[in-house]
């Protein structure tokens, strides 16, 4: 998905916290969602949502191939 700020440990995070179950759940996060988990402020919210955001234009391809299918590598997913 390429979301600049959502590392491995924050996805963890997330799903731990229930906030997230699937990817179509990570769109729907708020600044006061991230704000409940630990190590977020104002400013770490606010970057990670608006990485969120931009993750929204990448192009088609690398949005299939970052869902991570078996078998669908980057010259498939094109």
């Amino acid at each position: 998905m390429d979301i600049v700020g959502m590392g491995e440990k924050i996805v963890e995070q997330l799903v731990d916290s229930g906030l997230v179950k699937g990817i179509p759940d990570i769109y729907s996060l708020t600044k006061d969602d991230l704000l409940k988990l630990e190590g977020f402020a104002d400013k770490k919210a606010e970057n990670l949502l608006a990485g969120i955001i931009n993750s929204k234009n990448q192009p088609l391809n690398r949005v299939i191939y970052g869902l991570g299918i078996h078998g669908v590598g980057e010259v498939a997913a094109m």
